[in-house]
């Protein structure tokens, strides 16, 4: 991901896409929530992310998506046990998605705890889509947000959108 004002590179952003030839991860991963196994496979991910990490530079920062569920049903040890193999010092931000964060907030705070002190730093994708996602912006404190495509799809036509876009910036900075 790239600066758009200079060009420079801002983070990588690793993504879980299945196996080679896999032309739709977004099937794999629903199929798997169908079967009950979306936190083997999201976990999975996560650890063949961080192992080809190691071909980035270790002072350049990697965004990992994760889903929230996977967070909420999986051990802290376990993930302790991964960012401790694979993470060493790198800057490791993990990406939760605000369309799949359900429910009170207190339980995933918890566990963020847990990665924080693993310097695991947290970023929220898709803020602005729908009420859940400021409920999490205010209640999560992310590091990074990454805006709904909605809230800025034709935001130079709009200035409603400008405005609520300059109220998400005054509310986060």
């Amino acid at each position: 991901i790239f600066n758009i004002l200079d060009g420079t590179k801002v983070l990588y952003e690793l993504l879980s896409r299945g196996p080679a030839g896999c032309s739709e991860p977004t099937a794999l991963f629903s199929t798997a929530r169908e079967l009950g196994m979306l936190a083997k496979l999201d976990l999975e991910g996560l650890e063949a992310c961080l192992e080809k990490s190691i071909f980035i530079s270790p002072s350049s920062r990697i965004q990992i998506n994760l889903y929230p569920s996977t967070l909420l049903d999986t051990p802290s040890e376990i993930f302790a046990s991964i960012f401790r193999r694979f993470g060493g010092q790198r800057k490791i931000y993990l990406e939760l998605n605000c369309q799949w964060i359900a429910g009170d907030p207190e339980k995933l705070i918890q566990k963020l705890e847990v990665l924080k002190q693993l310097k695991v730093k947290l970023a929220l994708d898709h803020v602005g889509f729908g009420r859940a996602s400021f409920e999490a912006l205010l209640s999560l404190n992310p590091h990074v947000i990454k805006t709904d495509i909605d809230l800025i799809r034709g935001i130079s036509e709009s200035h409603s959108q400008q405005r609520v876009v300059k109220r998400l910036r005054s509310l986060v900075n």
